[in-house]
């Protein structure tokens, strides 16, 4: 897929001279990666759709018509969520979704959602479950650092989640402030009470975001890098930095960059990082592996590499392994009695 991907995001490569069975190969990892509708609208914004083979296009259509369709109902609900919380005075900033989609894609479409995101204020959380409650949804759980709402859909398909996060990180992963994302965050057109995060938040987050999946699909670096393409001159990534030092996240932030720069080194942001590009476990073929469920050695690093490398201090490294950090507590707990 790397292959395919270059003459996207770099400019002036054709597009490989594949055989058929190298696109249909190409296309078992697309669609393994869920980022069929994206590389459908990037191919045919670059005018090189057409000059892939008839069942290869025909097929990231069908998945683009998908997205389209699937996100078209999710900004339906969005919406009315939002008129909801801003009725009630209640704070939100959408994250990911069709926002994201339109805002950095350029296109509905052009990049899937699955579920609804929205970032409320702490204080606010039980009323926002409340107007989520009041719209037909059901509270399903609470896990880390959001609370999960579910909706039946049509008979056969999965139910709509919406996820409403209290911070953008997990608990015990780091240090994060989240008050500079509300600071700093624009109102949107039509709200009183909802924003949208800036251009160098939006790509904080969702470095924080692929670094918390480990990077195990194609669409977070594809993320990342269409962020950067997009909103380059608009995103300090040198204050980025310096954030995500004071919040003890920059570790994750400068091997998600690393990831996503390393694998497509010609791009403008890929040349003007701040920073040398960080050594890592992560693979193309790694991730392949992952969601195959091969495991080897390969496959052993980068989970090790995952679990054990990408926090900024030795706290947060024992921190973030919920078991090592419970029986930790449990056993010193023991010792002082």
């Amino acid at each position: 897929m790397i292959a395919l991907l270059e003459p996207i995001f770099e400019s002036g490569k054709p597009l490989p001279e594949w055989e058929d069975q190298d696109y249909e190969l190409a296309l078992k990892d697309i669609r393994l990666s869920g980022v069929g509708p994206q590389i459908c609208h990037f191919l045919r914004r670059k005018g090189l759709l057409e000059e892939t083979p008839a069942f290869f296009r025909y097929a990231l259509k069908q998945d683009y018509q998908q997205s389209l369709v699937q996100n078209l109902y999710i900004q339906k609900m969005e919406k009315e969520i939002l008129a909801a919380f801003d009725a009630a005075g209640i704070a939100v900033i959408p994250l990911k979704g069709p926002r994201l989609a339109e805002s950095y894609f350029g296109h509905m479409g052009a990049r899937p959602s699955s579920d609804i995101d929205l970032l409320v204020h702490p204080e606010d959380l039980r009323r926002a479950e409340q107007r989520v409650e009041a719209l037909h949804f059901q509270k399903d759980k609470q896990v880390h650092n959001h609370v999960v709402l579910a909706k039946a859909t049509a008979p056969g398909q999965d139910p709509l989640a919406v996820e409403l996060h209290w911070t953008l990180d997990k608990k015990n992963w780091s240090s994060l402030d989240d008050r500079r994302f509300w600071e700093e965050a624009a109102p949107i057109a039509g709200y009183r009470h909802v924003k949208e995060l800036s251009p160098t938040h939006t790509l904080y987050f969702i470095c924080l975001h692929g670094m918390r999946h480990r990077m195990d699909s194609m669409k977070y670096v594809m993320d990342i890098v269409q962020i950067l393409m997009t909103a380059g001159e608009r995103i300090d990534l040198g204050r980025l930095l310096k954030e995500a030092a004071a919040d003890k996240t920059a570790k994750r932030v400068k091997i998600a960059l690393s990831i996503a720069c390393g694998l497509f080194p010609e791009l403008a942001a890929s040349r003007s990082l701040p920073f040398p590009l960080v050594e890592t476990a992560w693979t193309y073929s790694a991730i392949v592996k992952k969601q195959t469920g091969v495991k080897d050695m390969e496959y052993y690093r980068y989970v090790s590499f995952f679990k054990f490398q990408i926090f900024d201090t030795l706290k947060h490294t024992i921190m973030s392994q919920k078991q090592i950090y419970e029986h930790t507590a449990k056993y010193s707990s023991f010792e002082g009695n």
